[in-house]
């Protein structure tokens, strides 16, 4: 049935105003906010008022063959609504479907009437892959059309110019070459983005270029996410951007090769992110009084590496080490220095490639003062089958976490050795088939834990996943359970194998479990 049949029988949705109707439409995917205000006369000039643009080139191409001529997002290069856009790429560059879909949509929100228009309050473009000689120009008018559009009213801009990894060195116990960067994509976003767009709030980019002008006018940008961003002209210019954005409250960098030195020097910045910036030596916070969140992957960092200035109260943290397992003296001071910083945090993720970071060893018995206020604590790693210093390690963060409550241990497959100098290595979605189950009764002794006393008082939930029964794990599993009493919470995912294995392994873990009337669960 038509809409407008329904319409004319009292369609109440119809009978809401452009601007309101082209909100609804906002929350949806451009391309079927475009196939929505075609369904009737009534809706025909809908999607002029549309203050939301989102595509996703994973979620299918732009429609090519609308039926109501009124809304084509497809027809952007032949139609005469192109006239509006202020930088119109020659014809002899064709675009790929995607880039010109989105183009097409920008330019069909010009259909409307003038009084039904609504400023572009948010783009968001994500391709699967781009090609930089295909989609740059389609990407400049695009750019460059949507600042024009929103008439200083964009709040939030997302260009996602490809996926892939943002980073490709494994976790290794022994010592591997690294691996080479990922690559980067050489476009870059028009300048006018960071000049008249002084509304923005939100702005997420990479990978590209980075191509700044030479006065930077963004007041209001309080989230800024590069992803793979390189410079055009310096290694300064990332600096440069953040040094730019006074109200920045969510800085976010992954694999921004070229940046080595990093100064933040707002005062509102509440979260922190670093991942895979190999070459950054040095962070510095000149106000951590509002710094509440920090994230890290990377090297082992030299210290001096984080400088925080001024009081903080950093509650959340997660640290993940990639790479070769951290053996050397100096990357050891590096990781105790960096751990004092965060005496606040209440919930720590650790993640490297042996399990807790190698804390059990001498140099950091110096550490003092711990975790005083940290509940909830995710320790992910490998445990060779063999090593006896991972109940070392186990019992310094323990004794330094008294008032922790929540302890769960996500093991890492051992690394599968091919052939001589070559090994397997497992992506976070072959993690839990790598691991194979094991099970060999031996008669464990009983680590002594008695005296730890988040263990003894406050332990309320211990958790253990890719659980594969290996000497070590069990080790760990009964060090923790048989030192417990108040736990009232166990969890256990097991990796892959039979079930009479499974069976053993869950019989011996309720074996350790002090509780008895704790709440058993295995997967």
């Amino acid at each position: 049935m038509d809409i407008d049949t329904v319409a004319g029988g009292g369609d109440r949705l119809s009978r809401l105003s452009d601007g309101v109707l082209g909100h609804i439409l906002s929350f949806l995917p451009a391309p079927e906010a475009a196939r929505a205000a075609a369904l009737s006369r009534r809706w025909r000039h809908v999607f002029s008022a549309v203050h939301t643009l989102s595509f996703d080139e994973s979620d299918g191409r732009p429609n090519h063959q609308d039926d109501d001529d009124d809304v084509d997002v497809s027809s952007a290069w032949s139609s005469d609504c192109y006239n509006h856009s202020p930088t119109r790429p020659p014809r002899s560059v064709p675009a790929p479907p995607f880039a010109t879909g989105v183009l097409a949509a920008l330019l069909g929100r010009h259909r409307g009437a003038a009084r039904a228009r609504a400023p572009l309050h948010a783009l968001r473009v994500r391709f699967d892959y781009f090609s930089e000689a295909a989609s740059a120009t389609a990407m400049d008018a695009l750019v460059s059309y949507a600042v024009l559009d929103a008439g200083g009213e964009l709040r939030h801009v997302d260009l996602r110019f490809g996926g892939g990894p943002i980073c490709n060195r494994e976790y290794s116990l022994g010592q591997h070459e690294p691996a080479s960067p990922p690559s980067t994509n050489d476009y870059a976003v028009p300048t006018s983005l960071f000049f008249s767009c002084t509304a923005l709030r939100t702005l997420r980019l990479g990978p590209c270029k980075l191509n700044l002008p030479s006065t930077i006018t963004l007041p209001s940008l309080d989230m800024m996410h590069l992803v793979r961003v390189t410079d055009t002209r310096s290694s300064t210019n990332i600096q440069r951007l953040v040094s730019s954005c006074p109200r920045l409250a969510d800085l976010s960098l992954e694999a921004c090769l070229e940046l080595t030195e990093l100064s933040v020097l707002g005062t509102r910045l509440r979260s922190l992110t670093l991942k895979c910036c190999h070459d950054l030596t040095s962070v510095a916070i000149i106000d951590s009084s509002q710094l509440e969140k920090f994230k890290y992957r990377g090297v082992m960092p030299p210290p001096p590496f984080l400088t925080l200035h001024g009081a903080h109260r950093i509650s959340w943290c997660a640290l993940d080490f990639c790479g070769d397992e951290a053996s050397n003296p100096a990357q050891l001071v590096g990781l105790a220095a960096l751990l004092q910083l965060f005496a606040s945090t209440k919930y720590l993720r650790l993640k490297s490639a042996r399990l807790g970071c190698s804390i059990g060893h001498g140099i950091f018995s110096s550490l003092r003062g711990g975790f005083p206020v940290l509940s909830h604590i995710e320790i992910t790693g490998m445990v060779p089958d063999g090593d006896t210093a991972v109940i070392a390690t186990m019992r310094r963060i323990l004794e330094w976490s008294p008032s922790l409550e929540i302890v769960s241990l996500f093991f890492l497959p051992e690394l599968e050795e091919i052939d001589e100098n070559n090994y397997r290595y497992y992506n976070e979605d072959e993690v839990h088939d790598a691991h194979k189950l094991s099970y060999r009764y031996v008669d464990l002794p009983v680590p002594e834990g008695a005296m730890i006393r988040c263990l003894r008082e406050r332990a309320r939930e211990i958790n253990f996943v890719h659980y594969q029964g290996a000497m070590a794990q069990r080790m760990v599993a009964k060090f923790l359970l048989r030192n417990a009493p108040v736990v009232d919470e166990v969890c256990c995912e097991f990796a892959t194998g039979p079930l009479i294995i499974q069976n053993k392994l869950m019989e011996e873990i309720k074996g350790w479990t002090m509780n008895k009337s704790a709440n058993m669960m295995f997967f």
